[in-house]
């Protein structure tokens, strides 16, 4: 079994080793959250894992692993909100731009 403490690389690139890293896609199917406050308390939180993620690891930690689903999980809060206020924000035009070009400029 390929595990990031053992093959780092090997679990980082095998598409079997992070396909759970593709929740965001089965929680888009799910229905969307109907109730304003669980839609805005689910937005928040998944920011906060975000800013967790993004602030509380350092290059040195093994990726992916268990850090992973920080990221993964404060995603799927994320979208399964869809109209939350984290949503609002990121519905606004500057950020819409940035997110359609973003792949563009990475290549």
């Amino acid at each position: 079994m390929t595990c990031t403490s053992h093959d780092q690389p090997a679990a980082f690139y095998l598409p079997f080793t992070r396909a759970w890293e593709l929740a965001g896609s089965v929680v888009a199917l799910l229905a969307p959250c109907r109730r304003a406050a669980l839609a805005n308390a689910a937005s928040l939180a998944g920011t906060a894992l975000l800013l967790a993620a993004i602030t509380g690891f350092g290059a040195g930690d093994p990726y992916p692993g268990w850090r992973a689903l920080v990221p993964v999980i404060g995603t799927a809060f994320i979208i399964y909100a869809r109209q939350g206020a984290v949503s609002r924000v990121l519905s606004a035009p500057p950020l819409q731009f940035v997110g359609d070009v973003s792949y563009s400029v990475y290549l």
